[in-house]
């Protein structure tokens, strides 16, 4: 059988780039070079995600080792039937889960959620742990909006996240849309346009700021 020549490694991206959702556990070569050659290819930090308590245990440590790598910690929908045979052992599967959410380098709680593609465990048994496991995002602080992000500082060449500060309500992005408050938007008055006729009048169904849009 003739041996099939590995594949040339991919072009750099444009930009450095976190991969947020990994599974370094199932790639079965060393972990420094797995980084090493994402690196070259701008791949500058990773996140690797357990789906089980042995995997989530082995993402945890792995991100205390490498400085490139994060974890996320949980028990994937799928596995949730197999992870306690009862009530007491789920509640301690999900006692060392949530410890080791506590850990600095464990950014966020997943695998999680509801699969109903396949038939591996229950619908009812799913939304159980789907519930546990938000609750443990919340009391650990990782279900926070930048809990996949950087730790103290931002990408190099991405600005920091602006954030509203609290008690700021969010912005109001339903003016120009509702007939009762028409609010004030753009629209095009003649054709071809010049800079002159972009003018500022109440919004109208069938209004817009593009050409071949908002015509009546």
């Amino acid at each position: 059988m003739t041996e099939v020549p590995p594949a040339p490694p991919p072009e750099p991206l444009p930009a450095e780039a976190l991969d947020s959702h990994c599974h370094l556990d199932l790639i079965e070569r060393p972990v420094p070079e797995v980084l090493a050659e994402a690196r070259a290819a701008g791949i500058v930090k990773v996140v690797t995600i357990g789906v089980d308590l042995p995997t989530s245990r082995w993402a945890a440590d792995c991100a205390d080792e490498h400085p490139d790598v994060y974890a996320a910690v949980a028990i994937h929908p799928n596995d949730t039937a197999r992870a306690a045979a009862s009530a007491g052992a789920r509640d301690a599967v999900l006692a060392e889960i949530a410890a080791l959410a506590d850990r600095p380098r464990v950014r966020a709680i997943g695998e999680t959620g509801l699969d109903y593609y396949r038939d591996w465990a229950p619908a009812e048994v799913q939304r159980e742990w789907f519930r546990a496991h938000i609750d443990i995002a919340k009391r650990t602080g990782r279900i926070e909006p930048n809990a996949w992000g950087w730790p103290a500082e931002s990408p190099p060449g991405r600005p920091p996240s602006r954030r509203r500060g609290p008690g700021k309500p969010p912005p109001d992005r339903s003016r120009g849309r509702d007939r009762k408050s028409p609010g004030r938007c753009w629209r095009r008055r003649t054709s071809p346009p010049r800079p002159a006729d972009l003018v500022r009048s109440p919004c109208r169904p069938g209004t817009g700021p593009w050409p071949g849009r908002g015509r009546r």
